[in-house]
């Protein structure tokens, strides 16, 4: 994050954006890495620019190919990754709402399966019944069917009011929709539903304290000297939420540790409690050491970190130090910081599930863990009680299964990043599979961890995938854990030889060096095959002579 995009952050996150200040924005988009598409029946070209100017916050840079104007939802649009299904659905009036509906579900679902892109559709924003039913059944599409999303613009309707139509000009403007509802709708798009398409989500976030969390200096003002607004209620509500949705927060404050925490204890009025905080670093030292330990605690990378702070200079040190981490500068105001949490990208999930909550007290017991892990490895699987719970995936498993594959870096093997498309292929096809892995123990239910994906061709078991959050790294159970996973692959889909792929990445060394533990082979090139003749040997080494309990989901 450059200081010049810091300065984008007070219109970019406005609750009103300037389009002037906007447009004014520059990025390279000479050599696009993404490729949009948009299939319409009302003109989407000037929400379509703004969504390449959001899409730069996130430092992605776009091109765009339109259909003509097409009511018929009949266009082809030529390897995009994305497509954007833009929709008025008041030009379907001579169709009556069961026969739309009908119309719509089947034509999205051959849009899906004739293509490989990323789907999104906005809904419809017209308050009457037909809208409704129209929207109804396009939630009900979304929740069974993978690699789509919806824009939400009735959402946006009611944010807007009565200003998200101009009804009278839309022979002038080619849609009856506002400039302002573009505007909005190209924020969507381009903080949100894209982003979470093409980048892993953050997973932790660190925090500053003096005029951040509150007004005032904490070793100048007191503990009771401190002010909180209406709007650091906010940002300290927002960070709680997030909290419940399996983010890490970590305090990184230059402030005496015994007065942040009698802070924490003594302000009653404060939302975020000593108990939402998964790790303290408040000392005098730099913060990009501070997040750096964090991280390691955490055992994420320092770059899956958001770094909210009002002091420019501490922001500089911190992106010095650690390029890719992601910024708030909470230095415009309150209120600005506020909106930045509720819209920033790759912050909020699509959807929550139950086990997003599991993940702050996995990492909390990590503590317990690291003093366990002292002992040899009988006595340490012993004392841990592991459970390993292994299944199938199914259709049920596919939208974590591929942020599994999207987000893990350290133990991935091929950086293959399925997907959600590609995560159905594997469920559907009689010849494939993909194993969806979670575990607990005596101190902490871990959820979902990891997965690998399978599939025989002509006599052999190709692995072309194997990712292992970086939450259960470091617990020795990969060998565990994967042998398990063959030896079922190996009764549904019998075949001689293991073929590992793997690719060598930036991060991904953790997950080359098991491959050549368990293989007893090298990974010397970028990119290549190792073979592994299968053998009891594997299943007597790291199952049945180990204390961990492996049992599979039906």
């Amino acid at each position: 994050m450059t200081n010049e995009k810091l300065l984008w952050q007070p219109n970019i996150f406005a609750k009103k954006v300037n389009r002037l200040e906007l447009l004014r924005i520059k990025g390279d988009n000479s050599e696009s890495q993404l490729k949009l598409g948009v299939i319409r029946n009302h003109t989407f070209e000037t929400t379509g620019s703004l969504v390449q100017k959001f899409l730069l916050f996130s430092n992605v840079s776009s091109d765009i190919e339109f259909s003509g104007y097409d009511d018929s939802l009949s266009a082809s649009l030529s390897q995009v990754a994305i497509t954007i299904i833009w929709l008025d659905y008041a030009r379907y009036n001579m169709m009556c709402s069961a026969e739309l509906v009908s119309w719509l579900v089947g034509k999205l679902n051959f849009l899906r399966s004739s293509s490989r892109a990323q789907l999104i559709v906005a809904n419809d924003p017209d308050d009457s019944e037909r809208a409704r039913l129209i929207n109804h059944h396009l939630a009900e599409w979304v929740a069974v069917t993978p690699g789509v999303a919806i824009l939400d613009l009735v959402k946006i309707k009611e944010a807007l009011g009565e200003s998200s139509f101009y009804e009278r000009r839309p022979h002038l403007t080619g849609s009856r929709f506002s400039d302002q509802a573009g505007l909005e709708a190209a924020r969507e798009l381009g903080l949100r539903l894209i982003p979470n398409f093409v980048h892993p989500r953050i997973k932790a976030i660190a925090v500053d304290l003096d005029h951040t969390l509150y007004s005032g200096v904490l070793g100048e003002d007191g503990i009771n000297g401190v002010r909180i607004s209406d709007q650091h209620v906010q940002i300290q509500t927002l960070l709680k939420k997030l909290v419940t949705q399996g983010l890490l927060i970590s305090i990184v404050s230059r402030n005496e540790p015994d007065d942040v925490r009698k802070l924490f204890q003594e302000r009653t009025d404060f939302v975020l409690e000593e108990s939402d905080i998964s790790s303290w670093h408040v000392s005098w030292g730099k913060k990009s050491e501070s997040i750096k330990d964090a991280a390691k605690m955490f055992n994420v990378s320092p770059a899956s970190f958001l770094f909210i702070d009002d002091n420019i200079g501490e922001i500089s040190e911190v992106v010095s130090e650690i390029p890719d981490i992601r910024v708030i500068f909470a230095g415009f105001s309150p209120e600005n910081t506020a909106l930045a949490l509720e819209k920033f990208p790759c912050l909020w999930p699509q959807t929550s599930t139950p086990e997003d909550s599991l993940r702050a007290e996995d990492v909390r017991a990590n503590q317990q863990r690291k003093l366990l892990s002292k002992k040899d490895d009988f006595a340490y699987f012993k004392d841990l009680s592991i459970v390993l719970d292994l299944s199938i995936g199914s259709n049920n498993d596919i939208a974590r299964l591929s942020e599994i594959s999207a987000k893990t870096n350290q133990f991935n093997l091929s950086l293959s990043r399925f997907t959600q498309v590609d995560v159905a292929e594997y469920v559907k096809d009689i010849n494939r599979r993909v194993i969806h892995f979670r575990m607990k123990d005596k101190l902490a239910d871990s959820g979902s961890i990891g997965s690998l994906f399978a599939r025989r061709e002509s006599g052999i078991l190709f692995v072309d995938e194997l990712c292992i959050s970086c939450r259960a790294m470091g617990r020795r159970i990969e060998d565990t854990l994967i042998t398990a996973a063959i030896r079922r692959l190996l009764e549904d889909l019998p075949s001689d030889v293991v073929r590992f792929a793997y690719t060598r990445g930036d991060r991904n060394q953790p997950a080359l060096r098991w491959l050549e533990a368990y293989s007893g082979l090298g990974v010397a090139n970028d990119k290549g095959l190792v073979d592994l003749p299968w053998a009891t040997r594997y299943v007597k080494r790291h199952i049945e002579s180990v204390p961990i309990t492996v049992s599979w989901r039906s």
